[in-house]
């Protein structure tokens, strides 16, 4: 049987059942299920057999794969299943707050707040669980570990070029879409843009169902997409897990950071690209962004890493952001 999400099943079913105008009495009699057993499979309450998942599809005159579907039906739906699921973290749990049930009443503009809210709690809370003092240590400390490497990752840059060499990437210029799919295939993933994206998220890993979720084109571009990618697959490729401390989520970030650009500008073919530039005396971050169709900030930080491993030229990222 298909793995399925019985939360996402259920809104899919009574959205299916309204819309052809049935109780969930009347869908029983078509069944043979009484109504109070449907009223649990529509709660996600209870998880029926594929058998009869087929035959409620057939009553209510659509298919099989649009019931199995992992997306809520609406996005009222989409709102409904994300408060279930924030309401089972450990973090939510931790306010002491009361069960907050998604009734009729209840606006989609305020399910949304709660929903961007508890959203950006999250970010929030892994990002403050240090002082200023902290995280400034936190910061020394891994830019200590990363010149005493000469900026350059090698355990890092191995798995990346394995990923590579997996997916038969051939080293001339910037990967294409068919290869950011096979590279996410290739951890488990499948690529899925959807509209009405989280605000506060990049990206989504649904790791038990092997989907990788990024905001559509018009919300995300191109180049930002492909290192939102790169950069999400950095943490399940360098096996990542719930940071300890600041200072561990900080490492992480770093390091998924640095996987996204091996990927994006790979080793062997960005050396190549600068070793042909320093012979024609013409060397610039430019020629890895227009090369592999990058950010600026993406050729700038790989550029730090080639030049510095294999140019023999020091070199260090400063960014400066002006507001």
């Amino acid at each position: 049987m298909p793995a399925f999400d019985p939360v996402v099943l259920g809104h899919r079913v009574r959205h299916a059942r309204k819309h052809q105008g049935l109780t969930l009495d009347q869908l029983g009699t078509l069944v043979a299920k009484p109504g109070p057993y449907l009223s649990l499979v529509e709660t996600g309450k209870r998880e029926p057999k594929l058998s009869l998942i087929a035959e409620i599809a057939t009553a209510l005159k659509t298919d099989l794969a649009t019931l199995l579907d992992p997306e809520p039906p609406t996005p009222r739906a989409r709102l409904e299943v994300a408060l279930g699921r924030i309401q089972e973290e450990a973090l939510y749990s931790e306010l002491g707050l009361p069960h907050l049930k998604a009734t009729a009443s209840m606006s989609d503009n305020a399910l949304g707040h709660i929903v961007t809210l508890y959203d950006a709690l999250v970010r929030k809370t892994l990002g403050e669980v240090a002082t200023p003092e902290e995280a400034r240590k936190a910061a020394v400390e891994i830019k200590k570990h990363s010149r005493s490497l000469g900026n350059f990752h090698a355990d890092i840059e191995a798995v990346a070029t394995e990923a590579l060499e997996a997916i038969g990437y051939s080293g001339a210029g910037a990967l294409s879409q068919r290869d950011m799919i096979e590279l996410a295939s290739h951890f488990g993933f499948s690529l899925h843009t959807v509209q009405d994206f989280p605000p506060t998220a990049r990206a989504i890993a649904d790791k038990k169902n092997g989907r990788l979720f990024i905001p559509q084109r018009d919300e995300l571009r191109t180049r930002q997409a492909r290192y939102v990618i790169a950069q999400t697959l950095g943490h399940v490729a360098l096996g990542h897990r719930r940071p300890s401390d600041y200072l561990d989520f900080f490492r992480q970030r770093i390091q998924a950071n640095y996987f996204s650009s091996a990927l994006l500008i790979p080793n062997a073919a960005g050396a190549q690209c600068l070793f042909d530039s320093k012979r024609r005396r013409d060397l610039a971050v430019e020629d890895l962004k227009e090369r592999f169709y990058t950010s600026y900030e993406t050729a700038a930080h790989r550029f730090t890493n080639l030049a510095t491993k294999h140019l023999d030229i020091p070199v260090h990222l400063l960014r400066v952001d002006h507001k």
